[in-house]
């Protein structure tokens, strides 16, 4: 993640149209996609030990094996399963913990109907959210919370929303990012000097 990126932010760099296999994209988003120390808007608690589990289960892991997680613009009223007609975005790694006590993450933005609205929202400056798609029970924790039970805690992906469930999980165009022709081309000047 580049250093000028805020981590409670989540942030759209269009500079990168290569993913690490060097296939084309449309840019690529950065930032926190969960939250594990305070409960989500609908008041659910995913703890840091539930995170952990659903990383380490074989169908989440053969999805990274075979390229990542993908996500669709809007979670799917009607079902939990990923439409690949409807994909917009790939969760190519697992998300890493930060000191904040969230998840980040990075996304692809997939060359895709859907993958070009995120792209085009994005370069707008339109401030998406980012928010997982999963089933699983609850339980009333020690605490009064309803808490996410793990271990029948099914994660299918994260997907592109207008209102993701975690405030932070939001787009911001980073500036920085942005550079216009005329300075790209003056630093290669003065790199080339």
């Amino acid at each position: 993640m580049p250093k000028d990126i805020k981590r409670e932010e989540l942030v759209f760099d269009d500079s990168v149209k290569v993913n690490k296999k060097g296939e084309a994209i449309l840019g690529r988003l950065y930032g926190p996609v969960a939250e594990f120390i305070a409960p989500t808007r609908n008041g659910r608690m995913y703890d840091e030990a539930t995170w952990d589990a659903v990383f380490k289960k074989p169908l989440v892991k053969e999805m990274f094996e075979a390229g990542g997680l993908l996500g669709e613009l809007n979670h799917p009223e009607d079902r939990l399963e990923t439409d690949l007609s409807k994909v917009c975005v790939c969760m190519p790694e697992p998300p890493k913990k930060n000191k904040d006590g969230c998840l980040t993450a990075t996304f692809d933005i997939l060359d895709t109907p859907n993958g070009r609205i995120v792209e085009t929202l994005a370069k707008y400056g339109y401030k998406l959210g980012v928010s997982s798609r999963a089933d699983g029970e609850t339980f009333e924790g020690y605490d009064g919370q309803e808490h996410v039970d793990s271990s029948s805690f099914d994660l299918k992906g994260f997907d592109i929303v207008l209102l993701p469930a975690v405030k932070k999980a939001r787009l911001q165009l980073a500036e920085s990012l942005q550079k216009g022709f005329k300075e790209a081309l003056r630093e290669q000047l003065e790199k080339a000097s």
